[in-house]
């Protein structure tokens, strides 16, 4: 697990090691992803987990510069506060 900025990164094993995932039912789903309930194993905390279920490389590429903007601004709101 890698944390930066409040932003949490796991890969699938350690994802799998610390949480449990609640599949039935998904608290919503959309046109290319579900949201399930998550819990961490050992704090106990909950959260809303989004999967993307439709990723064609052009949705990749614009998750990738979602994803640059909003740690961009994190960095900068940082620097202010």
């Amino acid at each position: 697990m890698q944390m930066g900025n409040k932003v949490f990164v796991f890969t699938q094993q350690d994802f799998q090691k610390c949480f449990v995932v609640n599949l039935n039912p998904p608290l919503g789903q959309g046109h290319d992803a579900r949201v399930y309930l998550a819990m961490h194993k050992k704090t106990g905390e909950m959260f809303a987990l989004k999967v993307l279920t439709n990723l064609s490389q052009d949705h990749i590429i614009n998750l990738q510069r979602t994803k640059y903007k909003y740690l961009s601004a994190l960095i900068i709101q940082e620097q202010f506060y």
